[in-house]
């Protein structure tokens, strides 16, 4: 069986239950980093393949925090949400690593120019970027998966590697499809305690390269580490109105960023 494969290794019992799960969409399905331990113990890390987010959600205990790079709540209008904003602000000069989201009314477009179609024909609103709409069927499998499961929508969160990445380590990156920037990232998280055998785990992964690349393995446990986080009651919460609450979506999904 392949280390891409969705099943756990065989020492993953003696390593404990999924207690934190990071999820990165990619060509083939969800790239997730699991966190295997014993209360907020990680004891170690695995990658892993899996084809569809409730999976995703179904590898960790039913009280594991699952973090996605996915937007959750979406606007109405094509716009700008709070906590994108908040994104953006704090990553400076890699602000436009943080995507403008499909409107929800984009869910229905069966292609690119289906969608630019759609926007033409609402007046005043904005375009979306080709690389927003990549994500539209990973962000429509999240949206009806949600909505459909009200028990999941306590455990899964949103977040963004980027605004993991730099909250881990303080200062702006190079991109992350240079050279440079991949090792900063994976320096970064190879430095935190939980997740140590980051590189171990890249190495012994073996998807098709069609399936999933290096970019994101390394945002897969980046998510993870938000997971850890929110399972730690450590993290921050990017969109939530001075008083604590958060934001929601006309469906009543949060629009909020997890790191």
């Amino acid at each position: 069986m392949s280390a891409g494969s969705s099943a756990p290794s065989d020492d993953a019992g003696a390593a404990g239950s999924a207690i934190a799960v990071g999820a990165d969409g990619a060509r083939g399905g969800w790239l997730v980093a699991v966190a295997l331990g014993d209360g907020d113990v990680v004891r170690r890390t695995e990658l892993r393949l899996v084809p569809t987010l409730a999976a995703v959600v179904g590898l960790g205990t039913t009280d594991a925090p699952v973090c996605v790079d996915v937007p959750i709540g979406l606007p109405e209008d094509q716009e700008l949400r709070a906590c994108d904003l908040a994104a953006r602000e704090r990553l400076g000069a890699r602000r436009s690593s943080v995507f403008e989201p499909p409107a929800r009314f984009l869910l229905d477009a069966a292609d690119y120019p289906d969608a630019r179609r759609m926007i033409a024909e609402r007046p005043g609103s904005r375009g979306v970027s080709a690389q927003a709409f990549a994500l539209l069927p990973r962000i429509r499998e999240a949206d009806g998966y949600l909505r459909g499961d009200a028990g999941a929508r306590g455990r899964v969160h949103e977040c963004h590697p980027e605004v993991a990445f730099a909250a881990l380590v303080g200062a702006e990156l190079p991109a992350k499809r240079s050279v440079a920037g991949a090792v900063r990232r994976l320096e970064a998280l190879r430095a935190t305690s939980d997740l140590a055998d980051v590189a171990e785990r890249l190495a012994a992964f073996d998807a098709p390269a069609r399936d999933a690349v290096l970019d994101d393995a390394l945002d897969a446990y980046a998510a993870l580490w938000s997971a850890l986080r929110v399972r730690r009651g450590a993290a921050e919460r990017l969109g939530a109105r001075p008083d604590g609450t958060t934001e929601e979506d006309a469906t009543g999904l949060p629009m909020s960023i997890v790191f």
